[in-house]
């Protein structure tokens, strides 16, 4: 059962101001658009995204099976790869336990030979931390 004053204080601290529109955010019904797009395509939420200097780092939060075992949807993965071939996108994959913790992440970048992915089987939060951070200093540099 959730705590509901720990879940308001865990929001207001992490700078959600208005909790129940953002709940309804994360539950919108893009069911209306079926049919608008080829292949019963609907619009993708995105988990986690910031913008530095015109690059931006985005996340896709998976169940650690999920990423371990490559399992993506199709037009999921499409998408974020070619994000990343635009050569302005990193895409941070991370598995994540049943507790929200961090414990896998493949990270897909565009270098000048193409499109790479490293793959880390064992990580923490921290890791995940020290692994964005790293990416915050890289585009802190890249001239605007």
């Amino acid at each position: 059962m959730i705590n509901l004053q720990k879940f308001l204080d865990d929001a207001y601290e992490i700078g959600i101001r208005n909790p129940d529109k953002w709940l309804q955010g994360r539950c919108f019904n893009w069911g209306f658009l079926r049919g608008a797009f080829p292949r019963g395509c609907v619009p993708s939420d995105c988990d986690g995204e910031i913008e530095i200097n015109g690059h931006f780092l985005r996340y896709e939060m998976k169940y650690v099976d999920a990423v371990r075992k490559q399992r993506m949807g199709i037009g999921q993965e499409r998408h974020l790869k070619a994000l990343v071939k635009t050569g302005f996108f990193t895409v941070f994959v991370v598995g994540h336990d049943d507790k929200m913790e961090c414990k896998c992440v493949r990270i897909w970048h565009q270098t000048p030979q193409g499109f790479t992915e490293k793959y880390k089987k064992e990580c923490d939060n921290q890791e995940v931390f020290e692994l964005s951070k790293s990416w915050s200093d890289y585009a802190e540099n890249i001239m605007p």
